[in-house]
């Protein structure tokens, strides 16, 4: 878990500066490699390293990957694909391979295997058109936006009305200059979606990984009982902060995320104190979060904004902006 905190806080800088794709790659070498190293350990040491490694790269991938899909979506399909339950079905199908496979090493080699292909069809992916834009690589982004077009069967986007999209965008750029965690506490809606968030986050870490290290405890198969935890998991909704320099303030909620993970094992101690000490105070954290994300302003058909800050004055969602966000993507 903490190489997942220090993979989420490092690849959610990198994800702004070098671009997502790129990113995505790493991280799933990483994985596979760490996986590899973890299936031959012969000691505990190399277990913990191997561990940490793979921490690194799962950290990374999770705040890469969902940025990277959103950034090809337009509002029609956003909800829908930000909200798939690709963990909740992992979670299930990683229950049935414990069952048939309950040699621990056998289970990483596989793991590593599943990530192959991934690595493969990533080699073939574009990378983000909006990342390139608003990172001054207008002519990759040009060739990125024909060649979705293409495949997607659509008429090639309106360049004239993209030029000046760029113009403005690099405008933005130079005005805003890179960011960092601390850019998230600069304006006051940013600030205010951070901290909401960020309790958020760290509850359902919290609660999420107390529940899942202590499904040990708990009476019957282990296997069986994984498999339907990830079935409760399918109802589980994901809330992400909108903006091209996404992968700051989705690594930063993931770090906080961490921390409630890195904090879940405390709630052993609670059980030895009393059973039902740890499920209740999980509970009411949940709660809590619960009426929390009501105080966020619904995001569903807005457009994203492209800069931290940048609906400060609320001018950037508006019907204009998202018309012409629809005109010049050709994948919606």
């Amino acid at each position: 878990m903490v190489g997942v905190l220090f993979g989420s806080a490092s690849f959610g800088q990198l994800g702004d500066l070098i671009g997502r794709k790129y990113c995505l790659q790493i991280s799933q070498l990483l994985q596979i490699i760490a996986l590899l190293i973890q299936g031959l350990s012969y000691n505990w040491y190399m277990f913990i390293c191997s561990s940490f490694l793979l921490g690194l790269g799962a950290g990374g991938f999770l705040v890469v990957t969902n940025i990277y899909m959103l950034e090809f979506i337009g509002t029609k399909w956003r909800t829908l694909c930000a909200t798939f339950p690709a963990w909740g079905m992992g979670v299930i199908l990683f229950g049935a391979l414990i069952k048939a496979l309950p040699n621990w090493r056998h289970m990483c080699y596989l793991a590593a295997a599943l990530n192959v292909p991934m690595v493969c069809i990533s080699l073939f992916t574009p990378r983000s058109p909006r990342w390139l834009f608003t990172n001054g690589k207008a002519e990759q982004g040009k060739e990125a936006l024909v060649k979705l077009a293409k495949q997607n069967k659509n008429e090639t986007p309106d360049f004239v009305l993209l030029e000046k999209l760029i113009d403005e965008e690099t405008r933005k750029e130079k005005q805003s200059g890179s960011y960092t965690y601390m850019s998230l506490f600069k304006f006051s809606s940013t600030r205010k979606k951070t901290l909401l968030l960020s309790y958020v986050w760290f509850c359902c870490g919290f609660s999420y990984y107390g529940l899942t290290l202590g499904i040990g405890t708990l009476s019957g198969d282990m296997a069986i009982n994984y498999m339907f935890m990830g079935i409760g998991e399918l109802l589980i909704t994901l809330v992400v902060i909108g903006s091209a320099k996404l992968s700051v303030g989705y690594g930063f909620v993931s770090v906080i995320a961490r921390i409630g993970g890195i904090v879940a094992p405390q709630n052993k101690i609670l059980f030895n104190q009393s059973q039902h000490l740890p499920f209740t105070i999980n509970g009411v954290l949940i709660l809590i979060s619960s009426l929390v994300i009501l105080m966020l302003p619904e995001t569903m058909n807005s457009p994203m904004a492209d800069y931290i800050g940048e609906n400060e004055e609320g001018e950037a969602c508006n019907e204009e902006s998202n018309k012409r966000s629809n005109q010049v993507i050709p994948f919606n």
